[in-house]
């Protein structure tokens, strides 16, 4: 996948979702890719109190939303 330039919150979210989950999400499809990152970075960016997460706090944000994406596609 094309790499989103650096200080971006796209590309933050892209980094968390390599770093914390590389085996699952290097295994995606390119297009199935952007769509978890699009989606993860939508979930993070619209958080009120978005100016006042910590890092921690965003990987978490990124971590609970790829639980329940993985959650979801068992449901169906």
């Amino acid at each position: 996948m094309k790499r989103i330039e650096k200080g971006t919150w796209h590309s933050r979210v892209e980094e968390i979702l390599c770093r914390d989950f590389g085996n699952v999400y290097s295994k995606l499809t390119g297009i199935t890719q952007h769509l978890l990152l699009d989606s993860t970075h939508a979930y993070v960016v619209t958080r009120r109190d978005l100016d006042s997460l910590s890092e921690v706090d965003i990987i978490m944000l990124v971590e609970e939303h790829v639980a329940s994406c993985i959650a979801r596609s068992f449901r169906y």
